[in-house]
């Protein structure tokens, strides 16, 4: 049997966790977090960290060590739960992709992500600077697609979803906490410029307005 397990990370307060709605007997639920985490989840409690945003950060980019033995991994922010079974899905998802995610609902273009980030403030405008300056320098092309990280399915088993995450982990330490800045840039570069869509599957075009995860707002 296909074996998937679903993760996410909360630290801080940031997010109300929502209980598990739909349990699965193949499908586990794994939290890493500072606080108890609520029904149908397993807890790794962690002590609170000095950067809890960096910390959860962190614990999306990489493929938890506890997924050894999973065919499948799904990271869900903490703001989201599946409302239907969801194995069934990612398997689809993932039949001939090493990845899965929504496409962003606004844009189809890392640049203007980082333009976005830098109006909002979401990191300092030298270090988006920095990391622009490095895109730019790579030859990585415009409008090459964006997703919404709220969402990421992963093969467990796939070299080059366990490299991506450690070059993803480098972009992030070295140039700016947001992911969604450094995540189509790396696998851009692992995949030999090919297209996203030859490793990525795009879910839908809205990760916060869909039939397949509740999202209760706020994050």
């Amino acid at each position: 049997m296909v074996k998937g397990l679903i993760y996410t990370a909360i630290y801080g307060g940031r997010d109300r966790p929502l209980a598990v709605w739909c349990p699965e007997g193949n499908v586990d639920y794994l939290m890493f977090t500072d606080t108890k985490a609520p029904k149908g989840w397993k807890e790794v409690l962690d002590l609170r960290p000095k950067n809890p945003r960096l910390a959860a950060r962190l614990r999306k980019v990489a493929l938890p060590e506890q997924a050894g033995g999973y065919d499948w991994a799904l990271w869900i922010d903490g703001s989201h739960i599946p409302q239907v079974p969801i194995a069934p899905l990612v398997e689809k998802w993932l039949e001939a992709k090493n990845f899965a995610a929504y496409k962003h609902h606004h844009w189809d273009c890392t640049y203007k992500e980082i333009e976005k980030c830098k109006a909002l403030g979401k990191d300092t405008r030298e270090r988006l600077d920095r990391a622009e300056k490095a895109l730019v320098g790579a030859g990585f092309p415009v409008h090459y697609g964006q997703l919404a990280s709220t969402i990421l399915a992963r093969r467990v088993g796939s070299d080059l979803a366990l490299t991506h995450a450690r070059l993803w982990r480098h972009w992030i330490e070295t140039y700016t906490i947001r992911d969604q800045v450094s995540f189509m840039a790396s696998l851009w570069q692992l995949s030999g410029k090919a297209p996203a869509e030859d490793n990525l599957h795009w879910i839908g075009p809205n990760a916060f307005k869909n039939e397949t995860f509740h999202y209760q707002g706020g994050h």
